[in-house]
C-alpha cells in the first residue's frame, strides 16, 4: 500500500462485503444505531468518527493480517460504538448538581449498559 501509493486500499474495504448476509447485517446495524448516533452527534461528527474508524481498522488489519483480504464496514461500526462509549464515560464523570444533570446522569448510565451489552 505504501510502496505503490495505493492509499485507496484503506477506504475501499468498507464498501465491499463477503456475501449477502454480511452486507445485510452491516446495513441493519448501520441503519439502527448509525442513524441514532448521527441524530445525536450531527452528520459531521458522525462522518468523522465513521471514516476515521474505517481507515483505522483497515490500517490495523494490514498490520496484523498482512496476507489476508479484509472486507466490510464492521470496523467503522465498532468505531461508532467506541465513540459513544468514550462520550458516555467522559460525561459520566462530570458532577451532577441540578435535577436535570442527575437525569442526564441516569440516562448515560442506561446508555453505558446498552453500549457494553
Amino acid at each position: 500500500i505504501l510502496e505503490l501509493g495505493e492509499w485507496w486500499r484503506l477506504i475501499t474495504p468498507i464498501f465491499l462485503h463477503a456475501g449477502v448476509i454480511h452486507l445485510i447485517g452491516n446495513i441493519a446495524v448501520q441503519l439502527d444505531t448509525g442513524a441514532f448516533f448521527e441524530r445525536e452527534w450531527g452528520s459531521r461528527i458522525w462522518l468523522a468518527i465513521y471514516l476515521s474508524s474505517a481507515v483505522g481498522s483497515s490500517i490495523l488489519s494490514c498490520i496484523f493480517m498482512p496476507n489476508s483480504i479484509s472486507v466490510g464496514s464492521s470496523g467503522a461500526v465498532m468505531g461508532l460504538f467506541g465513540g459513544k462509549l468514550a462520550e458516555v464515560v467522559c460525561r459520566f464523570t462530570e458532577p451532577c448538581m441540578t435535577k436535570q444533570e442527575r437525569i442526564g446522569h441516569k440516562v448515560r448510565q442506561e446508555q453505558l449498559g446498552v453500549v457494553l451489552c
